[in-house]
């Protein structure tokens, strides 16, 4: 081969490399790709196909399937209506047909249910036998789970006040007052809060990452005059879940305990310690106080607020209330502990 044929072969393959880039940029910007053309002789790449016309190109729309009917597939209750008395109807009149009409209906009633569960006695054994309860009837409870689950869909699917199931449940008949049909609601949340738990540390030990972030929120639903208090929604997520967290703060300690799954607090003072002493603005004074008071032992926060108590008494309160505040993040109403 050569110059000039080599210069040829360049030039061709460099040629092929910038329509193959143009067509990708193409496809990019959502556009239609160079279309794979076969030859006069040679079979076209499965999966590709040869457009003709721009009426080709249009994605064809799936055919729509016929409507449903509105009261087909459902089984109706019958009323046969007869021909009121005041009526006169001729001699000869006979029964020919009926004209048909459907009517949805709703009824909200309740029902007293009476179970009688059958009890054996032995006289071998000495033990008395009895039918296990239903699966919709908890035990030592006075609501099936069928109306726990309607008090659940009322309350967070549509919607509902407290006051308003209360008022619904009682008018159709049910016998149940404002704490009992609270605890109800509440219970859920409790089940609901361990499988929360468990698939925030799971996504938070297998995820790639952990994206946080938070927004101001209302504790419940009464505006700030009305008893109402300022709180704030805490959202952790990766390609794996979403969690929720409400909580009265929003400072650093906060964001620790939730990504650590709200274990105790452990506390270590060591060279690492006193670099984010210093990161987290502690006064110099106060970390030379404590340079040589590092340890490898974790203690508990308890522990630990005494360690600085003891050893940050000579700052002033101010002081010690900015660097426990920046280093332990306690309350901010706490002042300095007299030795």
């Amino acid at each position: 081969m050569n110059v000039t044929e080599l210069l040829i072969y360049l030039s061709d393959q460099q040629k092929q490399k910038i329509s193959d880039l143009e067509d990708l940029v193409n496809e990019l910007q959502r556009e239609q790709g160079k279309p794979d053309i076969a030859a006069k002789n040679q079979k076209e790449k499965e999966g590709a196909k040869n457009y003709s016309s721009e009426k080709e190109r249009e994605v064809k729309k799936k055919e729509r399937k016929p409507k449903k009917r509105k009261f087909e597939g459902k089984k109706p209750t019958i009323e046969v209506i007869d021909i009121s008395s005041n009526i006169s109807l001729p001699e000869d009149a006979v029964f020919h047909t009926y004209r048909k009409s459907h009517y949805y209906d709703f009824q909200v009633k309740s029902e007293l249910i009476e179970l009688h569960r059958k009890v054996y006695y032995s006289v071998i054994t000495g033990e008395y036998y009895v039918a296990n309860l239903p699966l919709n009837y908890p035990e030592g409870k006075d609501y099936t789970c069928s109306l726990q689950e309607t008090a659940y869909r009322l309350k967070f699917k549509y919607g509902m006040s407290l006051a308003t199931i209360l008022d619904l449940f009682q008018s159709s008949g049910i016998e149940i007052t404002n704490g009992t049909l609270s605890n109800m609601l509440l219970s859920v949340g409790e089940l609901l809060s361990d499988e929360r738990e468990k698939i925030h540390q799971s996504g938070i030990t297998n995820g790639l990452y952990t994206s946080s972030d938070t927004t101001l929120d209302r504790y419940n639903s009464l505006p700030r005059n009305l008893g109402g208090r300022n709180h704030h929604a805490h959202i952790f997520c990766n390609q794996w879940f979403t969690t929720y967290y409400t909580r009265p703060t929003k400072n650093r300690q906060t964001i620790i305990d939730l990504l650590r799954c709200e274990k105790e607090r452990r506390y270590l003072l060591n060279n690492d310690g006193l670099e984010l002493c210093q990161t987290l603005g502690a006064s110099k004074k106060a970390i030379r106080l404590l340079e040589d008071k590092i340890f490898e032992k974790p203690k508990t926060g308890v522990e630990f607020a005494t360690f600085l108590t003891l050893y940050l008494s000579s700052l002033s309160e101010k002081a010690f209330q900015s660097c426990q505040k920046r280093i332990y993040a306690c309350p901010e109403t706490s002042g300095k502990p007299n030795i």
